[in-house]
């Protein structure tokens, strides 16, 4: 009977109590019992759910079994997708939070450093300081980056590109100097992809550089794209009424082992000994957001693929850059600046001001149109205006752009430049 309905345990891997033999000394019906492992005739694992009951003659002896069971290999691993979905969403809120306002803190940090550099000689010892204290600050604002990335706040801004160039350049970029080289196995004619260029070479790079990484002698990293129609994407989280690009980064590298194989796109989980533990994640976060999807094959001292699915464009065609007016004179402008950090404002203020404009401040967006029409009705209008998107507990750039256009009678072609200061 075992060799026949052999179960085991899928992490343990020890056997596990046989349905059949348990309802033939209980007499008992099992009506659904989830076991962790099946092993089939073909040596193939299966996950299954059983449902038994038994068969009992007229002297309500019991002659036989009756065992129904499916395989729910498919629907599990769905599942635990799912619940990595949820865990990262959940990660992401708390990172997004702790980004924004650790950003806020180091921009007026940085803006201040700036303005302290501006006022020394470059040839002064304090100037040396400072620049070493705005090149840290900078490599912590690349820290909250990346959180924002990996959090809802770092929604992609996405345009029709070509996916072959941002893979050559962020690979040869990151593989720079080193013994590993990629192989590029990409068709003439790959479809357009409608992307944040900027996200998705960080996808590339995470993954080519974990790549070299496992093959520490130097090796081949092979790269190849194709295009696939909707309808052929056996992907359950995919949507097929569209067209893929399928992306496949393979090296042939020290592989990753079965036990942390559904644990690398953790947020903060690595291998490495100097690792971070948010490159993978942000990468699937990023992909995410493209409304794409990215899996991961691996086998321990064979290397690793990682696959990924991103949507192709509408349209077929690269958008063709606009010419731009390099030529006006820049001159003095009146500039009102919405933030409700205190530091921030100061901090602009004073970097506008060195260069010589006239700066106006204000805390929300009920301060800033009502400010503007003031100055509207004295004939003295404001020429560009700074808006933080996000007030908390007030009306931030977002609802006032929607309201100021709204609410102000003039000409269109008369409305100040408006900026938004996304952190």
């Amino acid at each position: 009977m075992g060799e026949i309905f052999n179960i085991i345990h899928a992490e343990t891997r020890k056997p596990c109590e046989n349905p059949i033999q348990k309802i033939l000394e209980q007499g008992t019906i099992i009506a659904k019992e989830n076991y962790p492992l099946l092993i089939a005739k073909n040596g193939k694992d299966v996950q299954i759910a059983a449902s038994g009951a038994p068969i009992r003659d007229r002297e309500d002896i019991i002659i036989g079994v009756v065992l129904v069971f499916r395989d729910i290999t498919k629907q599990l691993k769905t599942e635990e997708e799912l619940l990595k979905i949820k865990k990262l969403e959940s990660v992401g809120v708390l990172a997004g939070g702790i980004a924004h306002d650790f950003n806020n803190i180091l921009s007026g940090i940085l803006g201040n450093l700036e303005l302290a550099s501006l006022r020394i000689a470059e040839t002064d010892q304090t100037a040396i300081l400072l620049t070493n204290a705005k090149k840290a600050t900078l490599r912590a604002a690349r820290l909250t980056e990346q959180l924002l990335t990996f959090s809802k706040g770092g929604e992609p801004v996405k345009e029709t590109t070509s996916l072959e160039k941002i893979i050559r350049d962020s690979a040869e970029f990151v593989l720079h100097g080193s013994n590993t080289f990629c192989e590029y196995s990409i068709p003439e004619k790959l479809w357009m992809a409608n992307v944040d260029s900027g996200q998705i070479s960080q996808v590339i790079q995470n993954i080519i550089l974990n790549a070299s990484h496992a093959m520490p002698d130097g090796g081949k990293i092979t790269v190849s794209c194709n295009n696939i129609e909707g309808s052929a994407v056996l992907i359950p989280q995919l949507a097929t009424d569209s067209d893929f690009i399928h992306l496949t980064i393979q090296d042939s590298g020290t592989g990753i082992p079965s036990e942390n194989i559904d644990k690398i796109f953790d947020p903060y989980f690595s291998t490495k000994q100097n690792g971070s533990g948010l490159g993978l994640a942000i990468s699937h976060s990023i992909i995410k957001k493209h409304d794409g999807h990215i899996l991961v094959q691996s086998e321990p001292g064979k290397g690793t693929t990682f696959s990924i699915y991103l949507p192709t464009s509408v349209s077929a065609e690269a958008p063709v850059a606009s010419e731009q007016d390099t030529g006006k004179v820049a001159r003095p402008l009146r500039i009102m600046v919405m933030d409700d950090e205190e530091i921030l404002r100061i901090t602009t203020e004073a970097q506008l001001t060195q260069l010589g404009h006239e700066v106006i401040l204000t805390m929300d967006g009920t301060e800033t149109i009502d400010k503007y029409k003031e100055l509207q009705e004295l004939g003295d209008p404001v020429d560009l205006l700074f808006m933080d998107l996000t007030i908390p507990g007030g009306m931030g750039g977002k609802k006032l752009s929607r309201k100021f256009l709204s609410s102000t009678r003039m000409p269109r072609s008369l409305y100040p430049a408006v900026i938004p200061i996304i952190r």
